[in-house]
């Protein structure tokens, strides 16, 4: 019996295996090196800030917005500088507060949700990597893959904006239109069918009379 192209078998088996074992190492630490470079994080950095302004910008308008129409409503009711005033500027404040908050929040969960995208993109290289991909063309889908998990998680992250931070003041505002609609029905009631009490004025865009 002869042994010996059993064995140079054996050992070319034995070699090819290991070859293909440091190969797929070799993969798998190029893609890992690639994911977790300071230029990713910097990448992850990067979409927070682009996440926060672009939410702050529409905190801003919404917090603008708030601002007149609380202004109008407080003038049609006639709680201008009052206490009431302050009560409702201070409620105000405490939503402009919660939106910053929810600003913050939600940019730390776009980079929260990039990493998470990452990861599963990672997993699925190494598992064709197991399964014969080479280095090199692991190496390019990582990086086309990259740049597709941040345009998915930005898309995502300023899809909708924020809600409507300032949405408790809804009530307030449409009763103080419809007050002032009453008020003005009335007046032009009694300008049709007899004397007026007192000058109306007009105030923040409502007309005012007895």
């Amino acid at each position: 019996m002869c042994f010996g192209g059993s064995d140079k078998a054996v050992k070319a088996a034995t070699a090819e295996e290991e070859k293909r074992k440091a190969e797929i190492a070799a993969a798998q630490q190029r893609i890992e090196s690639i994911f977790g470079s300071p230029k990713r994080e910097s990448d992850i950095t990067d979409l927070e800030n682009a996440t926060r302004s672009f939410l702050n910008e529409d905190l801003g308008r919404q917090k603008g917005d708030a601002d007149r129409q609380l202004k109008f409503a407080l003038a049609r009711s006639g709680l201008s500088k009052g206490s009431a005033d302050v009560d409702q500027n201070l409620r105000l404040g405490d939503d402009f507060l919660r939106g910053v908050q929810e600003v913050e929040r939600r940019s730390k969960t776009a980079g929260t949700n990039l990493r998470s995208q990452d990861q599963e993109t990672k997993n699925s290289l190494f598992s064709q990597i197991l399964g014969g991909l080479d280095t090199t063309t692991a190496a390019q889908q990582a990086a086309h893959s990259m740049q597709q998990n941040i345009a998915l998680s930005k898309s995502s992250a300023q899809q909708q904006g924020l809600n409507d931070v300032f949405g408790d003041f809804s009530d307030i505002f449409k009763s103080s239109k419809t007050a002032a609609g009453d008020r003005t029905a009335r007046y032009d009631l009694n300008a049709l069918y007899g004397a007026r009490l007192k000058p109306s004025s007009t105030i923040a865009g409502g007309v005012y009379g007895p």
